[in-house]
């Protein structure tokens, strides 16, 4: 038994060092990509409009989503074996919808950031891969609450394909690149879908499905037993349904602030004149990964933080917040002594000095949202819903208020100032509030 046990565990730290390897990859492949086009791009102006194109695919991935696999995999691990595929199906009903939801809102983005016709095209082209999206990252979310961890990568190489045809396309097509890179990224997606639901996805469901129907006719529920089960169904569809919106307010609260802010940027700056911010952006993305994964260990603590007295809060979030600032005064460090010695230069040739102090303060402004994460948590597990969608909206109201007061004086440096206040107010409210509770 205690050999199984050992097997169990090794089979899980080998299935989340896939996952974690992967979801590393995905965030270097990226700043890679960025590196690839600074060398390639014909002009500023391109690497500006096609880096926008590339970087919004985060901020637009967490609208396809919504919260709908936290959700799922709660639900899922609390429903009957029979009812699981029922999920499963709402669950790709829910993020095809989400997908037509990002088309919708990747149409206002180009609006309020007043991008030029051509770029609105090939903006609303890029996005319109979270449709078959959708179903990747559903596959994915099946595979996860099937505990079969090694298998959900789907998303992600699909997301790494999609990025190296979308710079090769750029490297072949360099005077056509602002709109063959995008569809040829879109088509990579739904290729990649298209081979998934016939080698993948489709058995997944056929196995669920035959899993749902196969009662043996000796054990066949009584009609009282029927009506508890679709009651049970009922209630599972619903609660998903309804912590998925939950999950979603607060997201959608976060993502429209991430959306309204960066439109601000690029509408006061021009599509063609963000190759210095994103630069800076690119060079801030091994520090980005590394506070998204203190916050990834972090999390899973959640409930047990929540469950526990202020003092054990106090405590435990101390030491999560001592190694952040540990990791901001490595990534810091690093940062200027690669400028010093001209490593920033050799990665990206377009930088030029004002890029090192953007990214220092684009560094700050992330450590500050991502120091923000175990409190909201903490606050949702407590169900005190209220409270933190009251602390969200305020803040984020707070934050562009401030980037719309400044924009004009301050440009790049007002919409850090925006990013900073998002992730700083609600960490020092939901902190505060924590410690003073009962």
């Amino acid at each position: 038994m205690l050999r199984t046990k050992n097997e169990g565990r090794r089979r899980n730290l080998t299935a989340a060092g896939i996952q974690y390897g992967i979801s590393i990859l995905n965030g270097l492949a990226t700043f890679v990509g960025l590196k690839a086009l600074q060398h390639m791009s014909a002009s500023d102006e391109i690497f500006s409009r096609l880096s926008i194109i590339i970087l919004s695919f985060t901020t637009f991935q967490l609208i396809s989503d919504l919260g709908t696999q936290t959700e799922f995999l709660r639900a899922y691990h609390h429903a009957d074996r029979h009812d699981r595929p029922r999920l499963g199906r709402l669950l790709i009903q829910s993020r095809l919808l989400l997908g037509v939801v990002v088309l919708l809102t990747a149409g206002l983005y180009c609006f309020a950031s007043d991008f030029s016709e051509q770029m609105s095209f090939s903006f609303l082209i890029y996005h319109l891969a979270f449709i078959p999206f959708a179903l990747i990252s559903s596959t994915d979310s099946i595979f996860l609450a099937r505990k079969q961890f090694s298998k959900a990568i789907f998303s992600r190489l699909a997301r790494i394909l999609s990025l190296i045809a979308f710079i090769f396309a750029a490297y072949q097509l360099p005077a056509r690149a602002e709109i063959m890179s995008p569809v040829i990224s879109t088509l990579t997606f739904t290729f990649f879908a298209v081979v998934m639901w016939f080698f993948v996805s489709k058995s997944l469901i056929a196995e669920n499905k035959s899993s749902e129907t196969s009662f043996p006719k000796a054990d066949e529920p009584s009609t009282n037993s029927k009506k508890l089960n679709q009651h049970q169904r009922s209630y599972n569809q619903g609660t998903f349904i309804a912590g998925s919106a939950l999950a979603a307010t607060i997201i959608g609260i976060q993502s429209a602030h991430g959306l309204a802010a960066h439109s601000l940027l690029v509408r006061m700056l021009g599509e063609q004149n963000l190759t210095i911010f994103n630069t800076s952006l690119a060079l801030a993305t091994p520090a980005i990964l590394a506070f998204q994964t203190l916050v990834q260990f972090a999390v899973p603590h959640a409930a047990a933080w929540a469950q526990g007295t202020s003092q054990e809060f106090m405590s435990s979030y101390l030491k999560f917040f001592k190694r952040s600032v540990f990791l901001l005064i490595l990534a810091s460090a690093g940062l200027w002594t690669s400028h010093s010695f001209g490593l920033i230069e050799w990665l990206f040739p377009r930088a030029t000095e004002k890029v090192v102090p953007l990214c220092q303060l684009l560094i700050i402004a992330q450590w500050a949202q991502n120091c923000a994460v175990p409190g909201i948590v903490v606050w949702q597990y407590q169900r005190r819903i209220r409270g933190i969608l009251s602390i969200l909206a305020l803040s984020a109201a707070i934050s562009l208020f401030a980037q719309w007061w400044w924009h004009l004086r301050l440009q790049e440096y007002a919409y850090m100032l925006s990013v900073f206040l998002i992730g700083f107010i609600p960490a020092l409210m939901t902190v505060s509030l924590t410690k003073r509770s009962s």
